[in-house]
């Protein structure tokens, strides 16, 4: 992972899109300051692990890193999510409130009872994922 402007670290992958783009950037323009705004952004996120339908996440960029930790670990911990992305803890719950919603239900959370997030709490793939919706 690779910190970037904006207070979040980015998985390698978004990192290294991000430099390029960047690079481009510099070349078209020199006299710029690019600024990364991660709570503006949106990206189309495709999960693989669902087999049945073809489903698409809408997410901000937050959101997508969180989503992107997850191709390396099927369960997590709030303080481990926290640690590696470094993303703002308002936005770090925010992000986890939609992705553990009941009506999505995209990540299972141990307490599914309650909208409060703990510092130990572990945090799931949904394996079992259904939505009658193919774009979220």
């Amino acid at each position: 992972p690779e910190k970037v402007q904006g207070g979040c670290t980015l998985p390698k992958e978004m990192s290294d899109i991000a430099s390029k783009f960047e690079q481009f950037y510099k070349k078209k323009h020199q006299n710029r300051n690019l600024k990364w705004l991660f709570h503006h952004g949106k990206t189309e996120v495709k999960p693989l692990y669902v087999t049945d339908k073809n489903y698409t996440f809408v997410c901000n960029c937050y959101q997508t890193v969180i989503m992107m930790m997850f191709n390396r670990a099927t369960v997590l911990t709030l303080n481990q999510i926290k640690e590696a992305t470094s993303i703002p803890e308002d936005d770090l719950i925010e992000a986890l409130k939609y992705f553990c919603n009941p009506k999505f239900k995209v990540l299972n959370k141990q307490f599914a009872k309650t909208p409060i997030f703990k510092p130990d709490e572990t945090i799931e793939v949904n394996l079992a994922f259904k939505n009658a919706n193919l774009k979220l």
